[in-house]
């Protein structure tokens, strides 16, 4: 079966106009909430959906211009933020966390180790990214920029070995 552009167009301001009903009604509380994926409440979901959008937005600018736009950055760029992300989280995270590949035990008891962390499944860049922007009972309030954001999610990501 072949989908016309049509239906590909109707297709997805269904799919649209479902989430966006499912979400509307929600508050913070309803957001926290486990979304039936094991591990991820509707906010990681959420953030997953809205990733893969950018993601998918920067193919079809590819697309529509025949200007080259890969769907995510340079693997230079994802080395810098590496090494960026391994310093932030040195000179930050590593006074509760275990922060380096293959430590198992933390400073602090409770505090998870990144490569914990990294080796969770499922545990995406936008699971990361929702994880580190939600509050945490056992950890000070920390508020990430921007770009340490991205580097510490992009070094916590490294410490998994690919797939093989």
């Amino acid at each position: 079966m072949t989908r016309s552009l049509d239906d590909a167009r109707r297709w997805v301001q269904q799919g649209t106009k479902l989430l966006g009903g499912a979400l509307g009604g929600l508050d913070e509380d309803a957001f926290a909430a486990s979304s039936g994926l094991a591990g991820w409440t509707r906010k990681h979901l959420v953030a997953h959906v809205a990733a893969n959008a950018d993601a998918i937005g920067n193919l079809v600018r590819w697309a529509a211009t025949g200007e080259r736009t890969s769907m995510y950055s340079s693997p230079e760029q994802r080395n810098a933020d590496i090494e960026a992300g391994a310093a932030y989280a040195n000179e930050i995270c590593a006074t509760c966390h275990a922060v380096l590949a293959n430590e198992e035990y933390s400073p602090l008891p409770q505090a998870t180790p990144f490569q914990t962390v990294a080796d969770t499944p499922g545990m995406t860049e936008l699971a990361l990214t929702v994880f580190l922007q939600s509050s945490h009972p056992t950890m000070p309030n920390i508020i990430l920029e921007q770009d340490d954001m991205r580097n510490v999610v992009t070094y916590i990501r490294s410490l998994k070995p690919p797939s093989e």
